[in-house]
C-alpha cells in the first residue's frame, strides 16, 4: 500500500511540472482574424494533407515506378533551384514543402493605417520547428543582403518581432515572429502586431461575421482545405481605391445597388482527397441571401431532376446540363438595359429586318419558344491511339417550349442574316447546314476563318447545334442505349441530390488520352507558337521541351490506371448557389 505522504509528494511534483512546462503553442483561430478580413486559406493539417494527396489516385499515379523517369527529369531540371534554396535558406524545394507539420493559413486583411491590404501567413512546423527557424534566420539574413534591405528586432507582447525593411521607401516591411513551433510571416507591422494581440480571440471577428459564418453553416468546418473571400469587402476596397484616384465613392456604391452586386455577400469552399467515398471532392457556395434583383435576376436556375435527356447516347465522353429561366433573363435584361438606355432592345429589334421584311421580336420569338434547359455533350471520332483535340466532336442544345415557332423563328434568322443553308432530309428530320462566315478582323489583326459548317436541326423537343454532322445524325437516328441507362454515369448519379440546377459527367480516360496524344506528338507546342504568332508574341512563347522531355513520359496505360469516373452538381437556394465537383475512387483494378 502506497504512503499518503508519497502520494501527496508526488502529486505535488506533478503541479509544479505542470506550472513550469511551457505551454503548447496554438495556431490562432478565425476568432483571432478582424472582421475586415477580406479572405483567408486554411489547412487543418499539413502533414495530414500530404498523406491524402499521397493516397489520391494522383498521388499513386505519381508514386507509380513508371513514371520515375520523367519525376527523376523533372528533378534534375530543379537542381540549380534547389542549389539555390539549399545555399540561402539551407533547405530544398522540397525540405520547404514538407516543412509546416500541423495547421496553418493565409489571410489577407485590410490595413488601412498602413497599406491598404496586409497579407499574413501563420503554420505550424511541428517537429520541424529547428528547421523552420533556420529557413527564416537565413531568409532574413539573404533579403538583408541581396535585396538590401534593413533588418531589425523589436519586442512585442513578450514576442520577437523580426522586421525586414526594403529598399524602396514605399515597400511595406515584412514581418515574422514564433511562439514555440508556430510561425507567423506577414506584410505590414500594424497587421502582424493586431493578429498578435487579438490571438485569443476578439468581439469584431471574422469567426463571428455572419457571412463566414453562413458559409461554415453550408460547407462545413472541418476539411482539409477551405477558403473564404468575403466579396462586400473586396467591393468596398475597390470603391475606396477609386475615390482615392478621383473617382465619386457615392455613385460607385449607387451603381453596385442598382445592379444588385450588393447582394453577393462572400464566396467560400471546402476541398478533400481521398475521404473513402471520393477520390477528391471540392465544394464552393456562393452566399446571396435574399430576393434576386439586378444582373443576379438574370440567372434562375430552378430545380430539375438530375438524368439525361433520353436521346443522349451512352457512348459520350462528357455530358453538362443547366437549368436555367431564359423567360425571366430575359425580362430582367430588359429592365436593366432600360435602366440605362431605355428602349434600347425595342430599337435593335426595328433594326433587324430582312429582305422579305422579316423581323424579330425577342420575347415572342427567341425567349418565348425557348425552354429552361441547356445541354452541352462531347464525345470523340476517333478511338485509342488516333484520338486528338481534332476529333473531338462537340453539341448544344436547348429545350424548346414550342418547336413549330421556333422553326418559324430559324427561318426569320436564316432570312436576316443572309444565310442560305443547305437543307436535307434526315429521318423526317430537316437538317440547316450552314457554311461558317469569314469573321471581320481588326486593322493589322490576322483574319478569321471558322472551321467547316454547323449542323443545326430542331427535333425531340430541342434545338440542336453541332460542327460534327455525324454527331447530330447518331442523335436523331436514336435506336442506342441511353446515358441515363449507363453503369458508369448511374455510380456518378449516386452521389447527385435528387434535385439539381445543373449537374455533369465526365469519363476522363476519353479526354486525358486526347491530351496526352496531342503532347506527345508536338501539336500542342504547335498550337501554342501559333496562338503566340497571331498574338504578336511570337519568339517569346514557351519551349515546353525545356520542361518536360516528351520521351520520359510512359505509354498511357499508366496513366489510364488512375483515371476515375466523376461529375458536378449545383443546387440553386434562396440563399445563395452551392457547386460541388468530385471523382470516385478507382474500382476493379489498382
Amino acid at each position: 500500500m502506497r504512503s499518503p505522504i508519497r502520494v501527496l509528494a508526488g502529486s505535488a511534483l506533478l503541479g509544479v511540472l505542470a506550472t513550469a512546462a511551457p505551454a503548447v503553442a496554438q495556431v490562432p483561430g478565425e476568432n483571432a482574424l478582424p472582421g475586415s478580413t477580406l479572405a483567408i486559406v486554411k489547412v487543418s493539417s499539413a502533414s495530414d494533407l500530404r498523406e491524402a494527396l499521397g493516397d489520391s489516385q494522383f498521388g499513386r499515379l505519381l508514386a507509380d515506378p513508371a513514371m520515375e523517369p520523367l519525376l527523376e527529369d523533372i528533378r534534375t531540371k530543379l537542381d540549380d533551384l534547389n542549389t539555390q534554396l539549399k545555399q540561402r535558406i539551407g533547405v530544398t524545394l522540397k525540405e520547404l514543402v514538407e516543412t509546416p507539420q500541423g495547421p496553418a493559413w493565409l489571410a489577407v486583411t485590410r490595413a488601412e493605417a498602413e497599406i491598404p491590404v496586409a497579407a499574413i501567413l501563420v503554420a505550424d512546423a511541428g517537429e520541424n520547428a529547428a528547421r523552420m527557424d533556420e529557413i527564416m534566420t537565413k531568409g532574413t539574413e539573404q533579403l538583408e543582403k541581396e535585396a538590401g534591405g534593413q533588418s531589425r528586432t523589436e519586442e512585442f507582447q513578450g514576442k520577437t518581432l523580426h522586421i525586414i525593411q526594403p529598399p524602396a521607401e514605399d515597400s511595406p516591411p515584412l514581418v515574422w515572429s514564433s511562439e514555440g513551433s508556430v510561425y507567423f510571416i506577414g506584410v505590414g507591422i500594424d497587421a502582424m502586431k493586431d493578429l498578435l494581440a487579438n490571438a485569443g480571440g476578439r468581439e469584431d471577428s471574422l469567426a463571428a461575421s455572419a457571412n463566414y459564418q453562413a458559409l461554415g453553416e453550408k460547407l462545413g468546418t472541418d476539411s482539409q482545405v477551405c477558403w473564404y473571400i468575403d466579396i462586400q469587402q473586396a467591393i468596398q476596397l475597390v470603391v475606396q481605391a477609386a475615390a482615392e484616384q478621383g473617382g465619386e465613392a457615392g455613385q460607385a456604391e449607387a451603381l453596385l445597388r442598382t445592379l444588385g452586386v450588393d447582394q453577393l455577400k462572400a464566396v467560400g469552399g471546402t476541398v478533400d482527397f481521398a475521404t473513402g467515398e471520393f477520390d477528391s471532392v471540392a465544394k464552393t457556395f456562393v452566399y446571396a441571401p435574399g430576393q434576386r434583383s439586378g444582373i443576379l435576376r438574370l440567372f434562375q436556375m430552378p430545380p430539375i431532376d438530375a438524368t439525361p435527356e433520353p436521346w443522349v447516347p451512352a457512348t459520350v465522353a462528357s455530358y453538362q446540363t443547366l437549368s436555367w429561366d431564359l423567360d425571366a433573363a430575359y425580362t430582367a435584361l430588359g429592365d436593366l438595359v432600360n435602366m440605362f438606355l431605355p428602349g434600347a432592345l425595342e430599337n435593335v429589334e426595328r433594326g433587324l429586318q430582312g429582305p422579305g421584311g422579316e423581323t424579330i421580336r425577342f420575347q415572342q420569338d427567341i425567349f418565348g419558344p425557348i425552354g429552361d434547359r441547356v445541354s452541352i455533350i462531347a464525345d470523340f471520332a476517333e478511338e485509342g491511339e488516333e484520338i486528338d483535340a481534332q476529333s473531338q466532336r462537340g453539341l448544344v442544345a436547348i429545350a424548346l417550349e414550342d418547336e413549330q415557332a421556333f422553326q418559324t423563328t430559324l427561318n426569320k434568322v436564316f432570312a436576316i442574316a443572309g444565310l442560305a443553308p443547305e437543307k436535307r432530309d434526315f429521318q423526317g428530320t430537316t437538317i440547316y447546314d450552314v457554311e461558317l462566315p469569314e469573321l471581320p478582323a481588326a486593322p493589322g489583326a490576322p483574319q478569321l476563318q471558322l472551321d467547316g459548317n454547323v449542323s443545326i436541326a430542331i427535333a425531340k423537343g430541342y434545338l440542336f447545334a453541332t460542327g460534327r454532322a455525324p454527331l447530330l445524325e447518331q442523335i436523331l437516328r436514336g435506336g442506342g442505349s441511353s446515358l441515363a441507362d449507363d453503369s458508369q454515369f448511374r455510380a456518378v448519379a449516386g452521389k447527385y441530390p435528387g434535385q439539381v440546377s445543373s449537374f455533369t459527367f465526365n469519363r476522363p480516360e476519353e479526354q486525358a488520352r486526347a491530351v496526352y496524344n496531342t503532347f506527345k506528338s508536338g501539336q500542342f507546342q504547335q498550337a501554342i507558337e501559333a496562338a503566340g504568332n497571331a498574338g504578336g508574341a511570337g519568339e517569346d512563347m514557351p519551349d515546353l521541351s525545356e520542361l518536360i522531355d516528351v520521351t520520359k513520359i510512359p505509354e498511357f496505360s499508366v496513366f489510364a490506371k488512375y483515371l476515375s469516373q466523376g461529375g458536378s452538381y449545383s443546387v440553386m437556394e434562396e440563399d445563395g448557389l452551392t457547386i460541388t465537383q468530385f471523382s470516385l475512387p478507382k474500382t476493379g483494378g489498382e
